[in-house]
């Protein structure tokens, strides 16, 4: 009777103790620094995406707001980019 409890005792110290699976908060998909690097990129380009929209946000702004919305932009690969419909097609994967 004794190993009982102590069996039971173990399940219920692991089932307290043990984690489920945890769910992480979604991180912003970019930082302004990398946004800021993504944007100058479009700006060194020239591609309509580093200028401000109608409404005035900064491609910054966008950025940012996007990576927050968990919409990805692989900066990364548009500061590669060698025109604007190469860093366009970063903005798509």
């Amino acid at each position: 009777m004794g190993s009982r409890y102590l069996i039971a005792f173990c399940c219920v110290l692991f089932a307290c103790s043990a984690q489920g699976p945890t769910r992480t908060q979604p991180t912003p998909a970019e930082t302004p620094e990398t946004c800021a690097s993504a944007c100058a990129r479009f700006r060194e380009l020239s591609c309509e995406e580093g200028t401000p929209t109608p409404e005035g946000k900064t491609c910054e702004d966008v950025c940012t707001q996007a990576g927050a919305a968990d919409i990805s932009l692989d900066t990364a690969c548009v500061v590669r980019s060698r025109s604007c419909d190469e860093a366009r097609a970063c903005e798509a994967q």
